[in-house]
């Protein structure tokens, strides 16, 4: 088993040959399924986790061999003000003043 968590990411493509192309390069072979979720997942081998994030024109993938999540933003105008009084802690939310400030905070949860 591969001990390690690799980060892939190109512009201008899709996610699904970033998927083949990361698989390969990461496995040699490996399988990738999809939940009812949407959510991708690695089928072959076992024991590994894959998270995909695009934004506009970003696709960003991550393969570990434990649980791991990866979000990738564009910044734009958006009003979060429910999400922030949703999803953040007291702590999180002081440091939120912008959309700048706040996808920052977001992208790390």
């Amino acid at each position: 088993m591969k001990n390690k968590t690799v980060l892939y990411l190109t512009k201008d493509k899709s996610s699904a040959a970033l998927k083949r192309a990361a698989t390969h390069d990461y496995f040699g072979n490996g399988e990738i399924g999809v939940l009812p979720s949407g959510k991708p997942v690695i089928v072959f081998p076992e024991g590994y986790h894959i998270s995909v994030s695009h934004s506009k024109d970003i696709v960003a993938l991550v393969i570990s061999n434990v649980p791991i999540g990866l979000d990738v933003e564009e910044v734009r105008a958006l009003d979060y003000s429910l999400l922030k009084e949703r999803f953040l802690s007291e702590k999180e939310k002081s440091e939120v003043n912008d959309i700048r400030s706040f996808l920052n905070v977001w992208v790390k949860k």
